[in-house]
């Protein structure tokens, strides 16, 4: 009889369920020597599926066991099951060519214990064949992305070429600006090329190249110190894109606008988290942005479309720019929600 079994339940019941199972299960004992040591594993009984199981293996005169042998099992698992301690694993069975999950759990007298064995090599060959599709796909992705930058960098040679072809004026600045707007873009694809399946970035590593890119296409002045101050941030790739096409907007504004020829005067660009929030700010000491006149195509009016543009970006990211202009500079700071993550230091 059953002790403490339900009204109702025998042991033929149970033993019904044992020979129906759709895994292999087998009651063994372990086998000690003389110093009492774990020596190997004896199957006392098993089921249909677990015999089946067994005679479909070549047998030694060592296979203790008396199933295949699975990578990953050992004396030590099955003495820690017989203990007390439940213990499973998946390993290949070599004799078969299948990918086996065992399970070994006390049984009532010591040292026995029951083993459950399931046939997993379909769901292995499924997950396996998933990884290698993962795999094509994220090839494809990469050689999409590496088109994309490459393309992206030859509209900015074009357009490059384009400006060394045009006089001074209007047309010039806006080729500028278009530019200076796609290779950013082309910036950021090429940090995401390097970072792998990362979904996020730093953003002053993005930001350093953009205001790099930004220094190069415009053309140093004379006079004019770049300042950079950048927090170890990271933050979502597209988050990222945002700020460093703001950025670009911003300080194509300072380069451009804060100072009249011959000025001497410092732009600075800072990143920082601050109350929860991530804060980007531009900031000159130029001339402020009511003495520049209205004349140019794209300035620093607030009417300007790179203005329309850096709220729009804003906006995106659900946040906030204010704009403080006097004759001592001008000073343009943005806030979004969300401090980021710091960046762990290299080691």
């Amino acid at each position: 009889m059953i002790v403490d079994a339900p009204e109702g339940i025998t042991s033929a019941m149970l033993g019904r369920l044992y020979v129906d199972a759709e895994v292999g299960i087998c009651l063994c004992r372990l086998l000690r020597d003389d110093s009492g040591r774990v020596s190997g594993l004896t199957v006392i009984d098993g089921n249909p599926v677990f015999v089946a199981l067994a005679e479909r293996a070549p047998r030694t005169a060592d296979d203790a066991l008396g199933f295949p042998s699975v990578e990953g099992d050992s004396l030590e698992l099955y003495a820690s099951a017989a203990s007390g301690l439940r213990q499973s694993f998946t390993g290949y069975a070599p004799e078969l060519s299948e990918w086996l999950r065992v399970t070994a759990v006390p049984a009532g007298p010591a040292d026995h214990v029951i083993l459950m064995i399931r046939d997993v090599t379909p769901e292995r060959r499924a997950a396996d064949a998933l990884r290698g599709e993962l795999y094509h796909a994220e090839t494809r992705l990469t050689d999409l992305n590496h088109r994309m930058m490459n393309s992206l960098s030859m509209i900015a040679s074009i357009i490059a070429m384009e400006k060394r072809a045009r006089a001074e004026g209007a047309g010039l600045q806006v080729l500028e600006r278009i530019e200076g707007r796609v290779r950013a873009v082309a910036d950021l694809c090429r940090i995401l090329l390097t970072s792998g399946d990362a979904p996020e970035i730093q953003a002053d590593d993005y930001l350093a190249r953009v205001i790099a890119s930004a220094s190069d296409s415009i053309g140093s002045r004379d006079g004019i110190e770049l300042d950079t101050d950048l927090a170890p941030l990271i933050h979502s790739s597209h988050t990222v894109t945002l700020l460093g096409l703001i950025a670009n907007e911003l300080l194509t504004n300072a380069f451009k606008y804060a100072f009249a020829e011959g000025d001497r005067g410092r732009i600075s660009v800072r990143l920082l988290a601050e109350d929860g929030k991530t804060v980007l700010i531009v900031s000159d000491d130029g001339r402020g942005m009511h003495r520049t006149g209205s004349g140019n195509a794209d300035g620093e009016q607030s009417g300007g479309i790179g203005h329309r543009i850096v709220r729009a970006f804003v906006s995106q990211l659900g946040g906030e720019v204010v704009t403080d202009s006097a004759r001592t500079g001008t000073c343009i700071t943005v806030r979004i929600e969300g401090a980021g993550k710091p960046a762990s230091p290299p080691a």
